[in-house]
């Protein structure tokens, strides 16, 4: 699996995720548990999701933390780190 639990980058988008609320997020995931797991089997970096489509839900995002000023990569990589590993693991 991808950024394993002790790796700085996991570290960063777990704190983040969890500040910002993993429920909330999952809510905003684009696309089904399901299209998450086989994208996740095909790619563990979900790369086969459109950009797009990570683009408009990380733009929900910023609703909810706009005093973090996080950039739009940021915000991608906190929805794919809780499709990886709370969405379809968990």
């Amino acid at each position: 699996m991808p950024n394993e639990p002790y790796s700085d980058h996991y570290k960063k988008y777990d704190k983040l995720s969890k500040q910002i609320g993993i429920e909330r997020l999952k809510r905003i995931m684009p696309a089904t548990p399901e299209e998450i797991k086989q994208a996740f089997q095909e790619d563990e970096y979900l790369n086969n999701v459109s950009l797009g489509r990570w683009d408009r839900a990380a733009a929900s995002v910023s609703i909810f933390v706009r005093y973090l000023n996080l950039s739009l990569s940021e915000r991608v990589c906190i929805l794919k780190h809780v499709a990886r590993y709370y969405y379809i693991i968990n």
